[in-house]
């Protein structure tokens, strides 16, 4: 689970300019210490534009070099298909024609690869802008923790100086709570990167500017619990019959098998049985690594997905107890038998695990994708 969480952690360091589904605002600020009147200039010329994920998928998409070489290589192939199937027309010569039997096998493969291939990558790009957003739309938690948290701790600094000055803390404790609030501090200028970083990426995707940032509009995520009492062993044979990667290894190890059974050593004067044999033998390796990795994928998926909806379930528990505590404190605040420090550093604590909620929320969603579409798996 950690590593899943930890994804999504990493993609709330990347906080951007964003206005959600709910009207809700993230402004990003370049505050940096230098090159303001560059940046001034930067976003004169880039203004922010408002992007859905749609709209994201479909740049992407049509900026993809994978899928325009996937097009250019099937008209290729499009074009030697003729050739052969003219030349297997007036070619009389069985050693000929066995040569271009296998070739024309090795095409027909090719040619229906070529439009799964095309498809699968669609279905990634899709899958990657979508990261992409919803760890724009962490960051956006991200950023009013951070707020929230800079307030709390400075109000937490107050009163250790005055304890320290009342001798109730020793000069040790106090250096190390000023170090930890201006390290705090400090990491505002990382997250501001981070938000450049984050939009060049998605730049980079779609073949736009690296300077242009967005409004990133989207529909919240919705938690959706995996089926009850999966068949393990039903969703690997089903991943195994569409995942392309496995199909593709699979036509491998085919066409090497079709050339080895139509080997012939006395018309065949171009290759020898045992490259025949070790072409066959080494596809089928490949096929079976393939079919091994992605059963290996499907369980680690579903286990995950467990995980994740285990901490999901019992954080709501502690949600709700967490709740409950916190009208004891801010009636013992009414009363006068507590401070506002406390109710405020129990109130970001209930917010904290919020946001773990709602980062769990984003994996499970990726996870859940790939759970339904297994050539996400890989």
């Amino acid at each position: 689970m950690n590593k899943f969480i930890c994804t999504t952690l990493a993609f709330s360091m990347l906080l951007t300019s964003a206005v959600f589904a709910d009207g809700q605002t993230l402004t990003n600020k370049r505050n940096y210490s230098f090159g303001s009147d560059v940046q001034a200039v930067q976003d004169a010329k880039y203004p922010v534009q408002d992007l859905t994920v749609d709209d994201a998928v479909t740049k992407a998409i049509a900026n993809s070099n994978t899928i325009k070489t996937l097009k250019e290589s099937k008209e290729l192939a499009e074009d030697s298909q003729d050739d052969l199937t003219f030349a297997f027309s007036y070619t009389q010569d069985y050693a000929t024609n066995l040569s271009l039997t296998v070739q024309m096998k090795r095409l027909q493969v090719a040619l229906q690869q070529y439009d799964e291939n095309t498809e699968l990558a669609k279905q990634t790009i899709d899958y990657s802008v979508r990261s992409i957003f919803y760890g724009i739309r962490e960051a956006e938690n991200g950023i009013k923790l951070y707020e929230q948290s800079m307030k709390v701790q400075a109000d937490q600094l107050k009163i250790a100086e005055v304890s320290l000055k009342l001798g109730q803390m020793s000069q040790s404790d106090y250096d190390a709570k000023v170090k930890d609030y201006k390290l705090a501090e400090s990491n505002k200028e990382t997250l501001q990167t981070s938000i450049d970083n984050a939009f060049t990426t998605l730049n980079q995707l779609m073949g736009t500017n690296a300077n242009q940032t967005y409004n990133i509009i989207f529909d919240d995520v919705s938690y959706e619990k995996m089926p009850e009492n999966v068949n393990v062993d039903g969703k690997i044979n089903y991943a195994l019959a569409v995942n392309q990667t496995v199909k593709g290894k699979k036509d491998s190890a085919d066409v090497a098998k079709y050339a080895l059974d139509r080997y012939n050593s006395v018309y065949d004067t171009t290759t020898n049985y045992k490259d025949s044999l070790y072409n066959y033998t080494q596809a089928s390796r490949a096929y079976q690594d393939a079919k091994d990795a992605l059963t290996t994928s499907v369980k680690k998926n579903i286990n995950d997905l467990k995980d994740l909806e285990k901490s999901y379930k019992d954080n709501e528990t502690t949600l709700e107890n967490m709740e409950s505590q916190l009208k004891v404190y801010e009636t013992q605040l009414a009363l006068g038998q507590t401070t506002q420090i406390v109710v405020d550093a129990y109130k970001l604590q209930i917010e904290q695990l919020k946001n773990t909620q709602q980062t769990i929320v984003y994996n499970h969603d990726l996870l859940l994708r790939q759970f339904n579409n297994p050539n996400l798996l890989g």
